[in-house]
């Protein structure tokens, strides 16, 4: 009787620590989704902050192209163009912003709260 309680034994404690270690595993990839939550929505604040900042910018410019005198369409096609081109390099900068502090944070980083990712964020920028 003894011979089968000893192998059922071993068998029962590894299991139970193949648990506990599964349990472990599962709460941190909890606490790492739910941190992930908070990145996603600063993101999110902060690429509507952007967005809006670029609205204001193309404003400024068809602002400034209306009150200068237009000589010719040359001057029309170049000031359109240099608007697009000045929209896609922002568009860019913004891109590479928000992926450069995604990838900070699940590689290197661990942010204790969104005051801290906060602070990172308006380092990068």
């Amino acid at each position: 009787m003894r011979a089968l309680v000893r192998p059922l034994t071993r068998v029962s404690a590894h299991v139970d620590a193949q648990w506990c270690s599964l349990v472990e595993a599962l709460a941190a990839i909890i606490a790492h989704v739910r941190l992930l939550a908070v990145v996603d929505t600063f993101v999110h604040d902060q690429v509507v902050a952007f967005d809006e900042a670029l609205a204001a910018m193309h404003a400024g410019i068809g602002l400034l192209a209306s009150v200068l005198p237009v000589v010719d369409l040359q001057f029309v096609g170049a000031r359109e163009t240099l608007t697009a081109n000045v929209a896609q390099v922002l568009l860019f900068v913004r891109t590479l912003v928000v992926r450069q502090v995604l990838v900070q944070h699940v590689l290197h980083q661990s942010f204790a709260s969104s005051e801290d990712l906060g602070a990172h964020v308006a380092l990068c920028l």
